[in-house]
């Protein structure tokens, strides 16, 4: 996979950005102090999956002054954060999530549904556990993409930042596009490989 991402819409991958994509969409809603942080412009971005990857995601996001909702299918893990305790160790994340969650950019649902409807742009930061022969358990992502498929009510951009083969982007849109249940939504899929 390229060290910049991959995508598999009609553009160019170099001019796949977050801000261009979606500029035209971005919420009104966010919150106010967000404007001295980047002149205004706020995603409602949701988080699929609260381990270190997700969760350390969705506090740079929400840092950064977008609206984030982050969920996960472990009830206790959101639960946890729901309550200000922190299920993993990362240095100064706690700091972060305490500031942007009284700041009100992020928050903690356990119901996938309600965060995927709220957002216009959805990160999927899943488990990829490797299998017995040494490929990469893509289960978890493919029931993601049958939440969004089934639960989107607006074109979204949807983010894969699990560790996945390449080309992985091209079947998860192949996938949403199988799932939903409205042809007329768009969904554009892009790659935003982690670094840990």
């Amino acid at each position: 996979m390229a060290a910049g991402g991959s995508c598999d819409f009609d553009l160019p991958c170099e001019s796949v950005t977050i801000q261009s994509s979606l500029t035209a969409s971005a919420s009104d809603s966010c919150p106010s102090a967000f404007g001295a942080l980047s002149g205004g412009f706020c995603l409602r971005i949701t988080v699929i999956g609260c381990g270190y990857v997700g969760l350390v995601t969705g506090a740079c996001l929400a840092e950064a002054g977008h609206e984030v909702v982050c969920s996960d299918i472990d009830g206790a893990r959101i639960a946890q954060l729901q309550a200000g305790r922190m299920p993993i160790f990362e240095l100064h994340l706690e700091e972060i999530l305490a500031s942007t969650r009284k700041a009100g950019r992020i928050s903690f649902t356990p119901d996938a549904g309600e965060a995927i409807r709220g957002s216009e742009t959805i990160f999927i930061c899943v488990g990829t556990p490797p299998r017995e022969s040494g490929e990469a358990d893509l289960s978890a992502i493919d029931h993601v993409a049958r939440q969004i498929a089934t639960e989107a009510r607006s074109p979204k951009l949807v983010i894969e930042k699990s560790t996945v083969p390449a080309l992985t982007g091209i079947e998860l849109r192949r996938a949403i596009t199988a799932y939903t249940r409205n042809g007329d939504l768009s969904f554009r899929v892009a790659s935003n490989p982690e670094f840990l």
